[in-house]
């Protein structure tokens, strides 16, 4: 590698894709046709998640902070969108997934946004938190 990236630069590009797979895949274990919730959709690693989920069947319900953020996220075959600035995020979840909500959830950002995350799961499965 170039000396002019940093170890950590060059870390995150074997660790952030293994990461994504795992965070599909082991972690939640998330099943097929089950949605799978997220903040911070808009970031690197986020944006890693979408494409194996599509190819293991799962659904995507990605919360971003920017508009901007949405036409991306759809082109890379997110199921659904949310900005967080355009409501509270359950009541939005729950118009797309259905008044059960989700079961499994991804939520690096922690704060305001996680707490939406882990209240009213309704159903057994699980919360993943990360810290920032």
């Amino acid at each position: 590698m170039p000396e002019e990236i940093p170890d950590e630069q060059v870390a995150s590009f074997v660790i952030n894709p293994a990461s994504a797979i795992l965070m599909v895949r082991r972690v939640p274990a998330v099943p097929r046709r089950e949605w799978l919730r997220r903040s911070a959709a808009g970031s690197e690693l986020g944006r890693m998640v979408i494409r194996p989920a599509k190819r293991d069947g799962i659904r995507t319900s990605n919360v971003v902070r920017r508009r901007e953020s949405v036409a991306e996220l759809e082109a890379l075959g997110a199921d659904a969108v949310i900005v967080s600035a355009d409501g509270p995020i359950d009541e939005q979840v729950r118009k797309i997934v259905g008044p059960e909500g989700v079961r499994y959830a991804i939520d690096p950002v922690v704060g305001e946004t996680g707490r939406g995350f882990s209240s009213r799961f309704t159903r057994m499965g699980g919360c993943w938190c990360t810290a920032p």
